[in-house]
């Protein structure tokens, strides 16, 4: 686990799940973290474990989890979808009185952003329910980011040792 020392307000726990990465391209997934935790080019870069993943020949696959203020997740996923062709998940939990969030990037559906409760449960707020409603512009699909969770399942399930990674998936 990667720890962020230069905060001193609340910690808040997060995850970057890269479900594939073009093996090429590690070094600046790598930059982008660190930036996004403040930790400059120091040897936290050489902590990130890349692994083969089995469904896309040349591409790896890593998780990394910190400890540190809010908006990490935010700042990495801004950095992360300029990388070509990553995929992607990036978690941050809630705290006792905010809400967590969930980032999911694909190339061909861009970024999405979900607010999620402590069971990972994504969320949609009050306002954008009535604006549903009475509009019909939005699509519940889109809200929750169903395409980005079908473009991704395959990879959240997929390891280099052909483990079953169960992620988590409310229906």
């Amino acid at each position: 686990m990667i720890n962020s020392s230069h905060i001193a307000s609340s910690r808040i726990r997060g995850t970057l799940v890269v479900y594939a990465c073009s093996s090429s391209l590690t070094a600046p997934v790598g930059w982008v973290v660190n930036e996004a935790l403040r930790l400059g080019d120091a040897p936290e870069l050489s902590q990130i474990d890349w692994r083969q993943q089995n469904l896309m020949q040349g591409f790896v696959r890593t998780e990394v989890r910190w400890n540190g203020e809010r908006g990490i997740a935010a700042r990495i996923a801004s950095g992360l979808r300029s990388v070509p062709n990553i995929r992607f998940d990036v978690y941050e939990q809630p705290s006792d009185f905010e809400l967590g969030e969930r980032f999911s990037f694909v190339p061909e559906l861009g970024l999405h952003r979900a607010q999620v409760n402590a069971l990972g449960e994504i969320l949609i707020s009050e306002n954008v329910l009535r604006q549903l409603s009475s509009k019909q512009a939005l699509k519940i699909d889109e809200l929750i980011g169903s395409a980005w969770d079908d473009a991704l399942e395959a990879f959240r399930i997929a390891d280099s040792t052909d483990a079953v990674r169960f992620a988590h998936r409310v229906s």
